[in-house]
């Protein structure tokens, strides 16, 4: 029943409404907070469950109420991997304030952590000698970030040896903000160092 009540109350989330809008956040909040109810990502290839609120229908309100998701997503629970990752890569593309991005960001690394690390060890499976691709979100992310930058005109090595000196220390908006969300997750999970390194490394001054 709640998990109905929770998907009802993610897509009043666009209604033209805003006390609309900010009851359904409450109530949503409210479920994730008392009742176990997680938000879940469609998978590819498989039908979406119809009784789920689902992270995409969340991050459809984005056009409509910003400040309003950001509230959610810092109060979220996330399912699975999949669907905090759908959350991240959201965020690190976004439009708006850097400081909001940035504290929800921190505390999605800080409380998802484990959905972020290498998944079956203490290490990035690229670098363990097995020939295996690390499934790690946080090494999943960084590629996709890589890749987006490439795209917009900004060619990075997503195989630099020194991320320190390197790709994550660039003056670039996308990277910043992974690098916000990484550093939370390496406070918790230090194993997501073993895919980025550099973390702790100090932003140069350009």
């Amino acid at each position: 029943v709640f998990q109905r009540l929770a998907l009802v109350a993610a897509n009043c989330l666009v209604d033209e409404d805003a006390a609309v809008r900010h009851a359904a956040a409450d109530a949503l909040l409210a479920f994730m907070r008392s009742r176990g109810i997680a938000l879940s990502a469609t998978v590819k290839g498989l039908k979406p469950l119809s009784d789920q609120a689902g992270i995409e229908t969340v991050l459809l309100a984005m056009r409509v109420d910003r400040p309003l998701v950001l509230r959610i997503l810092r109060g979220a629970r996330f399912a699975d991997p999949a669907a905090a990752e759908v959350a991240a890569k959201a965020l690190l593309m976004a439009d708006g304030d850097e400081g909001p991005l940035g504290d929800v960001l921190a505390h999605l690394g800080a409380t998802s952590a484990h959905m972020f690390k290498p998944l079956h060890s203490h290490a990035c499976d690229d670098k363990a000698g097995s020939g295996a691709k690390c499934r790690a979100v946080g090494h999943r992310l960084y590629a996709h970030t890589i890749a987006t930058s490439s795209r917009l005109g900004v060619p990075l090595d997503a195989h630099a040896k020194d991320l320190g000196v390197g790709p994550l220390q660039v003056n670039n908006q996308g990277l910043d903000r992974l690098r916000t969300l990484l550093r939370a997750v390496a406070s918790r999970a230090p194993s997501v160092r073993t895919c980025v390194e550099g973390l702790d490394a100090p932003p140069e001054v350009p």
